[in-house]
């Protein structure tokens, strides 16, 4: 409609928070935010209402990880799964909490497809809605997902303070290994085996975005270590206007489940 919109900025430290001056540099930017903040609606800071946003949202997180876990034990469609989930960006976190309580009730009663060979997903951005529906008419379960916007957004709970210095130290110094937190990205190789195991994953599906350098770099280590523990790789380079026409990547896919799948029937009818 025209308005003009305010811009705020955090920067966060491309070193470990371990370092003093990186932890101190990160609060004196919380800081400065939340100045900017009052300053721009004219409200004092409240702890009170912050502790209360952060219980909200630390409820919102474990409900996120419930549903994922439902979509894993092969009880909730994953596609479902992650659009349930990306849909809280859109929405205020009390209206989402609703629709993810109701989406964990639903899946409650149903049997699970935990069958069917068992697939981690990587990458930054969400893979499109139909690739995910794709995965899943060929057979696959998605058993563990490693999608920047959704499992490592929500995967680690800071403990509920309110203190926003405190609590947002607390939330990038011990984040889910993630490449686009630098600190954090030397965790990501065992934290990828630890899940592949305890998830029996047996196949892992890298979607990574065109002309975006931040997944690429681990990729040859990260495929290393998944050759080792015996999980097929997969890997997928997409860009916006490869929606558009999705029948290589469908081919593909289908080639991947019929080599895990092993001569079973894995496809549905």
């Amino acid at each position: 409609d025209g308005r003009e919109l305010p811009l705020f900025r955090m920067h966060i430290p491309a070193v470990p928070l371990e370092r003093p001056y990186a932890a101190s540099y990160l609060k004196d930017r919380i800081r400065l935010l939340v100045r900017e903040l009052e300053a721009f609606t004219g409200k004092p800071f409240s702890q009170e209402r912050f502790l209360k946003s952060v219980g909200l949202y630390s409820r919102r997180r474990r409900l996120c990880g419930e549903l994922e876990k439902a979509a894993a034990e092969g009880r909730f469609n994953f596609a479902d799964c992650a659009g349930i989930i990306l849909a809280g960006s859109r929405m205020p976190v009390e209206d989402h909490i609703a629709a993810l309580e109701s989406s964990i009730q639903s899946a409650g009663g149903r049997d699970g497809g935990g069958e069917r060979p068992g697939v981690m997903l990587s990458g930054i951005l969400p893979p499109p809605m139909i690739l995910l529906e794709t995965l899943e008419h060929f057979g696959l379960r998605v058993a563990a997902n490693d999608i920047a916007a959704l499992k490592r957004s929500y995967a680690y709970q800071p403990a509920e303070t309110g203190d926003p210095e405190t609590y947002y130290e607390d939330f990038y110094r011990n984040h889910y290994p993630c490449t686009t937190i630098l600190p954090s990205a030397d965790r990501r190789v065992d934290t990828i085996r630890r899940m592949v195991r305890e998830r029996d994953v047996k196949g892992f599906i890298f979607i990574g975005e065109k002309f975006c350098e931040y997944e690429y770099f681990e990729i040859p280590e990260m495929e290393k270590m998944l050759r080792k523990e015996g999980v097929q790789v997969l890997q997928l380079e997409m860009s916006m206007d490869d929606i558009l026409n999705l029948d290589a990547y469908r081919t593909r896919i289908e080639a991947f489940s019929e080599m895990l799948c092993q001569g079973r029937q894995c496809k549905e009818a």
